[in-house]
């Protein structure tokens, strides 16, 4: 059994130890885990008990003693620490010491990039069996894993002739096999079992080139780019609510690359926090960059509410569609 599978097990009995220290290589399911642990720890104001911190922006002594606070109206505080091999080499004895000796109404998350740099903490963490190595899942158990997802999330079964397909497009990537799910229930949302075939044709009917340059075009303001996108893949059949929900999508990538990027963190590990291919990365690398947070923020909650207004509206798919890109041209001021 993957160290995945044991620490969701660990979490769903609520036999969470004190200490997870997670070299992380597959960010999409330490995030799913970090959900998770959030709604199990967590039984009182989250705002109180959970501090997300990166290790090279605070002092280890002082994220220790937000450690040792104890929780407020909660029996349990969250403190999770992001890029833990990045922490000054005078610190690790402070880290040694506590790990030693860890109180039990805080659970402390400690992600690792790079396995072997802090091997005193790795070794100590080994053998309270703290350690967990949340590596990409092989085949057939991300397959079953995606396909309890895309029951739970979307109320979809998946064939299990879909996994040939998945594993030849995204190899292992669960990011990329999750969004796939995604673009099936928003393509085919009344479709409750899916095939290979229906599979294949909806997750191959737009590509993320088009939904990029749409994204790209909302947040410069570019209508003359925009309408004409937009017409071509309308005439090609392209679902207005889809689209909507794939550019929203788009911009959420968008915050978190700009988050990765404030962080400090490395491009693959930036790629598989957002949840983008390393053939658009470059892409979405220069846009970030260049759009502020107020844009990013105004053109995701108008894309929102398109996606509402399609969904209860009379009115056209289309016309709806084609009202939310001019209202987020003329917005952005």
């Amino acid at each position: 059994m993957s160290d995945y599978f044991q620490l969701l097990n660990l979490i769903s009995r609520q036999k969470v130890p004190p200490v997870l220290f997670c070299h992380v290589e597959d960010h999409y399911l330490m995030r799913e885990l970090l959900s998770l642990l959030e709604k199990t720890v967590l039984n009182g104001p989250v705002d109180f008990n959970y501090d997300r911190i990166n290790a090279k922006q605070m002092s280890v002594s002082s994220w220790l003693a937000l450690v040792q606070t104890p929780p407020m109206m909660s029996t349990h505080r969250l403190v999770c620490i992001d890029q833990i091999d990045k922490i000054k080499k005078e610190d690790v004895d402070d880290l040694l010491a506590y790990l030693q000796k860890p109180i039990s109404d805080t659970v402390l998350v400690l992600l690792c990039q790079q396995s072997g740099i802090l091997r005193k903490c790795e070794s100590l963490c080994k053998t309270q069996q703290f350690y967990f190595d949340i590596a990409p899942l092989k085949k057939p158990a991300l397959f079953k894993y995606v396909q309890e997802m895309a029951q739970k999330l979307y109320q979809i079964k998946l064939a299990p002739s879909c996994s040939d397909v998945l594993f030849d497009a995204y190899s292992t990537d669960a990011a990329q096999w999750m969004m796939a799910v995604e673009r099936v229930y928003l393509y085919a949302p009344k479709e409750s079992f899916v095939d290979d075939r229906l599979l294949e044709r909806v997750t191959q009917k737009t590509s993320m080139d088009s939904v990029f340059k749409l994204t790209d075009a909302f947040l410069d303001k570019r209508a003359n780019i925009l309408l004409p996108v937009t017409q071509t893949l309308l005439l090609q059949k392209e679902e207005p609510l889809a689209m909507a929900g794939l550019c929203t999508r788009s911009v959420r990538s968008l915050m978190n690359i700009k988050v990765s990027l404030e962080q400090g963190e490395d491009q693959k590990t930036l790629a598989q926090k957002a949840g983008v291919p390393e053939f658009l990365l470059p892409r979405y690398l220069k846009v970030a960059k260049e759009t502020s947070w107020r844009t990013l923020f105004l053109v995701h909650r108008t894309l929102l509410k398109s996606d509402i207004s399609l969904k209860s509206s009379g009115v056209s798919k289309e016309l709806q569609y084609f009202f939310a890109m001019w209202k987020c041209c003329i917005e952005q001021t």
